[in-house]
């Protein structure tokens, strides 16, 4: 039950790291 949670969590930083990557590319496309 905690791999799940552990796996889940990864998963949630994992696309928190990917939007803020998107956000940075967005950023340098407009500057």
């Amino acid at each position: 039950m905690g791999s799940v949670i552990s796996w889940r969590r990864g998963l949630t930083v994992f696309w928190r790291l990917l939007g803020a990557v998107w956000v940075v590319s967005k950023l340098m496309l407009f500057c």
